[in-house]
């Protein structure tokens, strides 16, 4: 590692064009562009030398002559003064090289072809998914046109390898394939590694962030109620009371909503253990508490699911029931307003190949009339905590594998409802 950085270092003295010293993106390319650079000619050499020892002039003249325009290419970068366009020059070059061989080799050997996968792979940390694309048919192309003017060009030697030389080739294509693949994969790994602890970092800053802001709004508030109270022991004229009301009615409000971040960031924070739990079980402690807090309410909870199946799925049953389902069932009974007539709130649950199913449906969550959460238009103080419901729930689930997903209403006579997701082959048995 420290030698490579060492020769990243001379190399950017003589090659690099010049930028600016905080422009880790222009200095991470071309290192990538000098070092696939070097191996190709590094591997270009050593072909040429296989070339001459089994008698094959041609293709040696070749491959020196590629390696060259790299070399060349390679000490024109600083002039150039841009690596995108010296790269696309050096896989141009190597593109030709591979098409003379295929037009004037008599056989089709796996080591020609066996790279060409490779080439989209390498550009595409250059140019745009959409230009790749065209590349790689221009490659195709380029590939199949060499053997359809093979018999036309206009040379009366066509080399050929001998089985033994063919063979080997293969062979070494193949051992080379595999390990460039495998560092492909570990560097790939390692940037996903990196990613996570770069979110997770994130995360945990952002939870401090939000424990400090909660805590402080939380100190303001209770000032302002202990300055509501000191106002109306002072002033009891109805004048003076009914702003006083509007006031604490807000700061009641705030409470109850830096309440809700409070509970929820514990909840996503907190520790859990794996348990094989009955949602069947889960829906009869739900009825219980329903009944206790919604039992005088207009509102009735059914539930539908077919009794000879055992829904069971590996989650911690705590966590699980009070900080993602209960509380999306109490925000969604929060969402009727006022209500005189009988309402519905249906629980269903379902299971299929993969998955074991939970569905919230109710016309209290129309709300949700997108499958984006993002697109939701909370207003109220119940649509909000709806909304920070939901995404505490889906937070919490994935702890457990499964998902969380908002269907919304497709036809006028049907509910919008949130699906929770479960895999069946987390199920511990």
């Amino acid at each position: 590692m420290r030698l490579k950085r060492l020769l990243l270092c001379k190399t950017q003295q003589y090659f690099m064009p010049t930028i600016d010293r905080g422009d880790t993106v222009q200095t991470k390319r071309f290192a990538f562009y000098f070092t696939n650079t070097s191996y190709v000619v590094l591997y270009l050499f050593i072909a040429s030398v296989l070339n001459l020892m089994s008698n094959i002039p041609l293709a040696a003249v070749i491959n020196c002559v590629a390696a060259a325009i790299l070399l060349i290419n390679l000490l024109s970068t600083k002039i150039v003064g841009n690596t995108k366009i010296s790269f696309v020059i050096s896989v141009i070059t190597m593109i030709i090289d591979l098409f003379l061989h295929q037009a004037l080799s008599e056989q089709i050997t796996l080591n020609n072809y066996i790279w060409l996968p490779l080439f989209p792979l390498i550009l595409a940390r250059y140019v745009s998914t959409k230009q790749n694309i065209y590349f790689t048919g221009f490659l195709i192309s380029m590939v199949i046109g060499a053997r359809i003017l093979s018999p036309y060009i206009p040379i009366e030697w066509h080399y050929m390898l001998s089985p033994e030389l063919t063979l080997r080739g293969d062979l070494i294509a193949l051992v080379l394939f595999i390990i460039f693949n495998l560092a492909i994969g570990d560097s790939l790994n390692k940037l996903e590694q990196r990613a996570h602890k770069v979110l997770d970092s994130k995360v945990k800053e952002n939870a401090h962030l939000i424990s400090i802001l909660t805590h402080d709004i939380s100190n303001q508030v209770t000032v302002i109620n202990l300055a509501c109270n000191k106002l109306r022991k002072q002033f009891q004229e109805t004048v003076f009371c009914s702003p006083l009301e509007k006031i604490k009615k807000r700061t009641y409000n705030i409470e109850r909503l830096i309440n809700g971040v409070r509970l929820s960031q514990q909840a996503m924070d907190s520790d859990f253990t794996l348990s094989r739990v009955s949602l069947i079980d889960l829906l009869e402690a739900i009825s219980i508490e329903f009944e206790k807090l919604h039992g005088k309410s207009n509102i009735n909870l059914i539930f539908d699911y077919d009794q000879s199946f055992d829904y069971y799925v590996a989650a911690d049953k705590n966590l699980l029931l009070k900080s993602a389902i209960s509380p999306m069932l109490n925000t969604t009974i929060g969402l009727f307003k006022h209500i005189e007539a009988i309402e519905e709130v249906t629980i269903s649950l379902k299971i299929s190949n993969k998955r074991i199913k939970m569905i919230i449906s109710s016309s209290a969550l129309s709300i949700f009339s997108s499958p984006m959460l993002s697109s939701v238009n909370a207003v109220s103080l119940h649509e909000k905590e709806a909304v920070l419901a939901v995404v505490v729930a889906k937070k919490i689930i994935e702890k457990f594998g499964g998902n969380v997903e908002i269907c919304p209403a497709r036809t006028s006579d049907e509910n919008c409802a949130i699906l929770f997701s479960f895999p069946k082959k987390g199920m511990i048995s």
